[in-house]
């Protein structure tokens, strides 16, 4: 569900149903595309449910529709296993999900935003004295997926969140957000937004010489990020990101994985922009990978 990021979990599937299967039985893939908007989710997950009946709903990597589909997957008993960021949909509250026992079936098969948010307060207060953090964030679940735990995080070590401030998808200008930022005199951005918000505000953070680390979530590809802002002066010493992948796709590490991808997606299947969820995850969220990161706060 949401057309790039099926397409990794696609690929290995077919992959499987070409070495024979899973004990002999092989997937039959069904695709809905929800275009990350939760009607279409609703719509697409109830096709699949009582009309197509699907065994399990998979990838699924937006929170919104994902909270969405929610109360039809448990009513049902459908399997759902995905990557949406908002710990909600499926953690207890030892990972800042709900209280109470988990859903049954419900499964995040990568580090939701809990862990993600706390790595990316952790990150920012290990600057010297910082106290005045900002948050510039989407108004939707997947955001408050990370910014909320990073917030959390940030006060229960002292500092504080003098500004939260909205930055709708498809905004082209950052001028108002980046403004208020300097006001507040701030030691520290969370960037909770997609790549291309995320970039429009690199961009006018440097034109406005805000001069202070902003921290991306993971709704970006770093190196992507790097190559639509443009310019090494605006994201060099300024902008850090958690890296969820081993490597990137055609790095020795993962050749194997784009093999896979290149022999069994068609060509219009073929990522342009997403890194499809057939990277391995690094174990780059723990406290002792991230105090490994000195070359990066000495950068800050």
């Amino acid at each position: 569900m949401f057309n790039p990021l099926n397409y990794g979990s696609v690929a290995y599937m077919r992959y499987i149903n070409d070495m024979g299967g899973v004990y002999g039985r092989k997937f039959d893939i069904k695709l809905g595309d929800t275009a990350c908007a939760q009607a279409k989710g609703i719509a697409a997950a109830k096709k699949m449910v009582y009309d197509e009946k699907v065994f399990m709903i998979t990838v699924n990597p937006c929170s919104g529709v994902a909270m969405a589909v929610k109360p039809t997957l448990e009513k049902e008993g459908v399997p759902w296993s995905g990557v949406s960021a908002n710990p909600k949909i499926t953690g207890s509250i030892g990972s800042g999900g709900p209280k109470g026992m988990p859903p049954k079936y419900m499964f995040h098969v990568t580090p939701n935003g809990y862990f993600s948010g706390v790595t990316m307060g952790k990150f920012i207060m290990t600057k010297p004295n910082a106290k005045k953090i900002a948050i510039v964030a989407h108004t939707n679940d997947w955001a408050r997926g990370y910014c909320d735990p990073a917030k959390d995080y940030i006060e229960s070590q002292g500092g504080e969140v003098v500004l939260d401030t909205a930055m709708e998808r498809g905004s082209t200008d950052a001028t108002a957000q980046v403004l208020q930022i300097k006001s507040k005199g701030v030691d520290g951005v969370l960037g909770c937004l997609y790549q291309p918000e995320l970039v429009v505000l690199l961009k006018a953070a440097h034109k406005y010489k805000l001069n202070t680390p902003i921290i991306g979530a993971l709704g970006a590809d770093f190196g992507q990020v790097i190559q639509q802002v443009g310019n090494p002066a605006a994201v060099n010493g300024v902008f850090f990101q958690g890296h969820l992948y081993k490597d990137k796709i055609g790095s020795p590490a993962l050749e194997w994985g784009k093999q896979i991808l290149l022999k069994y997606l068609t060509k219009d299947e073929l990522p342009k922009l997403v890194i499809p969820l057939i990277s391995i995850i690094s174990d780059c969220s723990t406290e002792s990978e991230w105090s490994k990161a000195s070359v990066a706060r000495a950068a800050i």
